[in-house]
């Protein structure tokens, strides 16, 4: 009987352990995004899947993403945000097709530290601004998805926003596009609508490191 149990234990131990980041990490579904990888971010006390091959520039506060090669037509850049951190320098700003401060959305979300809360604050600004056209897309077990754009018609750009509560954290992910894919349609045709999903289910918050970042950024 004990080398039975024995044996069924041993069986069970590749189903137990716990998988190491960066396993089974999904496949994009846009050609721009090409493949994902686990980042830590230390600066910005979280972490998430974030597209592999894009440069990343920023620090403390924000961190922005660009793609190698840029679209014909088009520009993609993808910005990270934990607004805790960025809400304490007045020199950091909102992600461009937001609209507002980062201070800004750092008092929405300490005044009612919810993700209700804070998405609630923020589309009552929008609607008094009057400058931000914009429709909840989806709705997460942490977050929601919005997209926005500027109520100039002029403005060829849209914004694909994730707000995401965890750990006590209020963190954004924003693709910004402009030119040929600042459609929403477009967007969800070319996979990078649910690539956003992808990277927005996996953000979550860790100890804030400065300086700390995993892989490191030199590697790509």
């Amino acid at each position: 009987m004990l080398v039975v149990l024995l044996g069924l234990a041993l069986l069970c131990l590749p189903a137990c352990r716990a998988k190491a980041p960066g396993q089974g990490i999904p496949a994009p579904k846009s050609r721009l995004i090409g493949q994902f990888v686990w980042q830590e971010d230390g600066d910005n006390a979280c972490a998430l899947l974030r597209p592999a091959e894009w440069s990343a520039s920023g620090g403390t506060g924000d961190r922005v993403y660009i793609p190698p090669n840029q679209p014909d037509g088009a520009t993609v850049s993808l910005t990270l945000v934990n607004c805790r951190i960025a809400g304490a320098d007045p020199e950091v700003v909102a992600p461009e097709g937001i609209g507002g401060t980062a201070i800004a959305q750092w008092e929405a979300f300490r005044q009612s530290p919810t993700l209700e809360g804070w998405t609630q604050a923020m589309e009552e600004s929008w609607r008094r601004g009057r400058l931000i056209v914009f429709r909840l897309d989806e709705s997460l077990e942490r977050g929601k998805v919005y997209s926005l754009r500027p109520a100039s018609s002029a403005s060829g750009e849209v914004a694909l926003a994730a707000y995401v509560v965890d750990g006590g954290e209020p963190l954004m992910l924003v693709l910004l596009a402009s030119g040929e894919l600042a459609d929403a349609v477009r967007l969800r045709q070319d996979g990078l609508y649910d690539d956003l999903l992808t990277m927005a289910r996996s953000l979550k918050a860790i100890p804030e490191k400065p300086g700390y970042s995993r892989p490191p950024w030199s590697a790509g």
